[in-house]
Formats: C-alpha cells, structure tokens, sequence
C-alpha cells in the first residue's frame, strides 16, 4: 500500500495517475523501512529476470554483486533517505541469470502522516549501455593519458586530475595542482579571454584545436595546443572538462624565427613566384626596383624572357625545370640582362611550393647580385693565369670592389716580392755554382789526404798493438810476482810468529830456573840447619860419654850428610845459574831474530804493496792501450768514411752545379725584366 502524504482524495487519485504515467517504461522499486523489498513493478521484474513471488520479502542488499557493494554505498545511501534526502545513484543490480546490469535513477524517501520514515520509492532505468560507454571512453582517457598530456577540471574551474604527461610539461607535481583553480596556469587576462572563448566553442560542440598561452611550474609563459571535452552526465548536467594537450612552445618560436627569416629575404631579395613551367605569378618589390620599373607588366610573362629581355645572355639552365617539378631544391649561377641592357650576375635559389597533396604547384625564386664578385673573379683569373705561365710584370690596376681591392693589393705585392725573389735565385745560383766548383775541389783534395792519412793510422795501429801485447805480457808477470811476494809476506809473517812463541817460551824457562834457584837455596838452609843440629848432637853425646857414643857416630853421618847436602845443592846452583845464563842468551838471539823477521816481514809487505800498485799501474796501461787501439780503429774507420763522404761531396757539388745550371733554365721562362738580369748574370758565369 502507498502511503502518500495528501489528504484530498481526487487530488491523490491525480497524483497517482501522473505518477503512474511517470513511472510507465521505468523500473519501480518500493521498500519498507528495514531494506525489504515491499512492491516491484513489471518494468523491474522484465528488466532483472525475476518473478514477482521470489522479490517480495527480499532484501534489497542481496541484488547488488559483491564485489560491488562499496560502489554502491548502501549504508550511506539508506543513513540519507532517513533523513529525508532524495538522492540519485547509480550502481550494479544482479539478474536472475548472474549477469550484471547498471542502473540509474532517484530513491525518495517515503513517510508516514506522522512524519516518520516508511521506507522509499527507488524509480531506476538501466544505463548498462551508457556505463559501458562512459567505461570505454574512461579506458581511451587513460590510454591516451600514458601519451598525451590530460587536465581535467569541474564546471567550477577546480582541477581534479592531472596526469604525468602533464606534469611533466609543466613541470610542477601533480598533487600540487590537484585543488587549485585552472587560473594558475593562466599568464594574463587577454590569454584567460582565448580561453575562455575557446572552452565556450567545445561547449557548443565545435572541437577545435587552438594554440593558447599558459604558464610552466617556473611562470614562463609556453604555448599549448589545446582541446577541450565537456563531460555531462545522464542529466545533461556539465560535470568536467577534460582538456588535452601538447607543447607546441619550440614549434612557435621555430615558426616565429621561420617568418622571420622569410620577411628579411622578402624585403631585402627581389623574389619572382612562378608555376612549373616558369611563368610568373608574382613578385615582390625589390624585384620592381631591380627591374627599374613600378608597374605590373611582368606577370604571364616567363622567366627566360626576364632574365634575358634582349636575347644576348641565353642563360644556360639545364634541367631546372624538371628538377623542380621533382620537387628537388635548386641553386643556378645564371647571366641576367637588365633593363639597360648591362648583363648581371646573380646566384639564384628555386624553391618549389607543394599543394595538399605535397606536389609542387609553384616555384619561389630569390637570389642575390653577385656581378661585383663575379667580374672580379674573372679579373683574378686571369691574372694568376698569366703568373703561372710566367709573367711576373702585370699589375692589376682595375678597381674591384672593397672586398677584393684587398685581394688585388696582395697579388700586386706579391708579384712584386716574386719578382725581387727571382732576381735573388738568380744571383745567388751563380754564386752556388761557384761555390759548387770549389767544394768539387776542396772534396778531391779531402780525398787524397784522407787515403794518406787512413795509411798512417794503419800503421800506428800496428805499432799501438804491439805495444799493448808487451803491456799486456809485463802485466802477466807482475801479476806472478806479486803473488810470489804475497806468498813470501805470509811465510814471514808465519816465521815471525813462531820466533814469538821460542821467546815466550825462554822466558818461562828463565822463570823456572828462578824458581829452581830459591828451592835449591832451601835446601842449602835446611842442610846448614841439619849440620849444626849434628854438631850439636855430638857435642852433648861427648858430654853423655860411653852412653852417648852411638848417638854421636849418628850424629856424625848426620852431619856428613848434610854437608854432602850442601855440597850437591851448590853444584845445582852453579848449574842452574849456568843454563840461567844460557836461557838468557837464547832469549836475547831469539829476540833478535823476532826483531829480524819483523824488518823481513815488513820489507815483504812494503814489496807486496809496490808490486800491487805496479800490476794495477800495468792493467790500466793494458786497458789504455786496448782503448788507444779501439779508438785507432775507429780512428781509422772515420777515416774511411771521411773519404766516403768526400766522394759524396764531389758527387753533390757536381749535382749542385747541374741543379743550378736546371734553375738557370726554369727562371728563364719569367717574362720580365728579371729574364733580362738572369740571362746576363748565366753569361758572366760561364
């Protein structure tokens, strides 16, 4: 049942019926305050696939695919209608067989008379094909976006996206413009103005591409080709502006400095316009200037009659024309006869002009008047013609122009200086002849002392090596005494060693028979001390009488002893003292012979260092005399080359004096006075 908010039952039967009407052809979707599903019409039904028995009751949750839930937005969409928002959607409903379709339309929420929430009323249509559509043109959008530089903004002028094609254009982050008002990249009013009529006339469906100013990350103004899209919704409502771009800043300049250049050769060259079969079209002034008229009587006309009015020049062109219609650029140096009749030179440029089809349809022609270099040109030619074959006399006297005055002043100057060099190769071929016979002479003498000089060098080698063969023979014998007296050395330094050791050893024999004497001196004591004991034994065994008488023979044999002692002790002693002295003697000749041996040994050294110093004294006599004889040989060796080379001398003088007598002959083909002063100065010289 509907629950409609009028009071006055015809005006709500009206009411009904309009909406009825309203609703015929669309899909009608009512729902009770919890989501239910309460009425569906048979628009709704046809549409999704259903009967009408498996919908009611239903909620209406479970007719949006999964997947897509949050792109319908359910629990925002119902938090609304609850509060009494109409709202329009869009979003996927699920068919009877699984497929998916979109829908579109307004929910209005639907109240009691009391006011409160009894559900809504959705009236939808299905828009899959326009979501399709909008779906496509999003994929193109963002194929083209990877390539083409995108800027999309609402009907307000704030921008929503920007991709990087873009902002790299520009040079600014994307998330910098995202926000801001599109006026950011606008340099001026009068560029706003382009603009602004720009996006009007894409609004009104003319799509046209225009050049307009914006500004860079770095306000520096570049130049964007630029077209807009206007994006409505099912409404008709503008929702945004997508415009596309690209930089076409360095093509403008290119073009700029391109009109540039043409409007300098349009008003400084006289430029013809022609068809392909050379018969004017047009021309510029500077051309009437140099047609010295200011009437148009050259158009129809053809080229050839132009350029030769009076049929003297006949310009060769060749195959001008058909280069041209090639469509081939051309460059002709070509005769032209002014009006006057003075035939002029100019290097020509022809341009052909392509139609729409890229063919040539026309030719551009300019060119600028070089007779000035043309005529001087020829003027140099001939001149330096006649110096190479030889004429040192002319001068150039003719004016050509400031630029090849120059030119003329230094081949005047330098014919001159040529001419003063002839006349210097002259002279001084006759002084090199001169001096060629003297070499010729002072080479044959070279020769002859050389061949005596190498025989004497010969023969002081001879002599050099002979030397050195006594050298070195003396050198061998040294060499054997000095290790004879080396030897010598150490004998007596080894004789010397042992008269050391014999003395050391007499002295310890002096020592021992010392000590010999002091114990025999012991003896003799002991031997005296032992008689006046036996003395003084028998004189108390003379007092003891009879009862001493034995102790006294005792004492007497005691006192013999002793005395035989003493006796024995004094012949050691003496001799003792005997080879004492002898010792000594020995000792002292066995000193003289240490001190001898000594003299020997140093006499053997010093003889040993003088025989060093005369076996190094002969080495380096060897090896001076082997270096006086490496250098006799090289001596010797110069020699012969010196005589070589004396040879060659003779050989070049004798071609120095041919090569003069060759200078002579080609100096003689100068048609000048120096001919005249060289063939005099070869008279005097033979």
């Amino acid at each position: 049942m509907r629950l409609w908010p009028w009071r006055n039952r015809r005006e709500e039967d009206r009411r009904a019926q309009l909406w009825d009407r309203y609703c015929a052809g669309r899909m009608v979707l009512h729902l009770d305050a919890t989501g239910h599903i309460r009425d569906v019409n048979p628009a709704f039904l046809e549409a999704l696939g259903y009967d009408r028995q498996s919908l009611i009751g239903r909620r209406h949750r479970t007719l949006i695919p999964e997947k897509h839930m949050a792109d319908a937005e359910l629990d925002r969409v119902w938090k609304r209608l609850q509060a009494g928002e109409a709202i329009d959607v869009r979003s996927p409903r699920l068919t009877a067989d699984g497929r998916v379709i979109w829908v579109g339309g307004t929910f209005v929420p639907e109240t009691t008379r009391a006011g409160n929430f009894a559900g809504a009323t959705a009236i939808l249509c299905d828009v899959t094909a326009s979501m399709e559509l909008e779906k496509g043109r999003e994929q193109l959008f963002e194929a083209l976006g990877r390539s083409k530089p995108i800027l999309e903004f609402d009907a307000s002028g704030r921008i929503l996206r920007v991709n990087a094609a873009f902002a790299e254009m520009i040079g600014c982050p994307a998330e910098q413009l995202i926000g801001e008002d599109r006026s950011v990249l606008v340099p001026d009013e009068q560029a706003a103005e382009a603009i602004e009529d720009h996006l009007e006339r894409a609004m009104s469906g003319d799509p046209t591409v225009r050049e307009l100013r914006h500004l860079d990350a770095d306000r520096r103004v570049i130049w964007l080709q630029t077209t807009y899209i206007p994006v409505y919704d099912i409404t008709g409502t503008l929702t945004k502006v997508v415009q596309f771009a690209a930089d076409v800043t360095q093509d403008r300049i290119a073009e700029a400095e391109r009109q540039t250049r043409m409007q300098t050769i349009w008003e400084l060259q006289p430029i013809v316009i022609m068809d392909l079969k050379g018969y004017v079209t047009g021309y510029n002034d500077r051309f009437l200037d140099w047609a010295g008229s200011k009437e148009d009587r050259f158009t129809g006309k053809s080229y050839l009659s132009i350029i030769d009015p009076h049929g003297t020049v006949r310009p060769d062109l060749g195959d001008l024309w058909e280069r041209l219609e090639e469509g081939a650029e051309q460059s002709r140096r070509i005769p032209v006869g002014d009006h006057s009749g003075v035939t002029e030179w100019f290097d020509a440029r022809f341009i052909p002009v392509p139609d729409a089809d890229g063919r040539p349809h026309r030719v551009i022609s300019f060119g600028a008047n070089i007779t000035p270099f043309v005529t001087a040109a020829g003027v140099l030619k001939d001149r330096l013609s006649r110096l190479a074959d030889g004429d040192l006399g002319l001068r150039i006297d003719a004016e050509l122009g400031q630029d090849f005055n120059v030119i003329r002043d230094a081949l005047n100057a330098c014919t001159g200086q040529l001419a003063d060099i002839i006349d210097q190769v002259v002279t001084r071929s006759v002084s090199i002849e001169a001096g060629a016979n003297l070499i010729t002479d002072a080479a044959a003498q070279m020769s002859r002392r050389t061949e005596q000089q190498g025989q004497t060098l010969e023969d002081l080698a001879g002599s050099i090596r002979h030397i050195a063969d006594g050298v070195t023979a003396t050198a061998a014998t040294v060499s054997d005494v000095a290790e004879r007296t080396t030897a010598a050395h150490g004998s007596a330094d080894d004789a010397r060693g042992r008269a050391e050791q014999a003395r050391d050893a007499m002295q310890v024999l002096g020592e021992n028979a010392q000590r010999l004497t002091r114990m025999v001196g012991a003896i003799e004591d002991i031997a005296f001390q032992t008689n006046l004991l036996a003395l003084n034994a028998g004189v108390e065994a003379a007092r003891a009488g009879d009862a001493g008488r034995g102790f006294a023979v005792v004492a007497a044999e005691v006192r013999a002893l002793a005395a035989r002692s003493a006796e024995a002790a004094q012949q050691i002693v003496g001799v003792i003292s005997e080879q004492t002295q002898k010792v000594d003697e020995g000792a002292e000749h066995v000193e003289l012979a240490a001190a001898g041996m000594m003299r020997i040994a140093e006499a053997v050294s010093d003889i040993h260092d003088r025989m060093e110093k005369v076996s190094a004294s002969t080495k380096d006599q060897s090896s001076s005399l082997s270096e006086l004889v490496a250098a006799s040989a090289e001596l010797e060796r110069f020699t012969n080359e010196n005589a070589a080379m004396a040879e060659e001398a003779r050989d070049a003088a004798e071609m120095l004096h041919k090569g003069s007598a060759d200078l002579n002959d080609a100096i003689a083909i100068m048609t000048c006075e120096t001919k005249h002063r060289a063939s005099d100065t070869s008279e005097r010289a033979a």
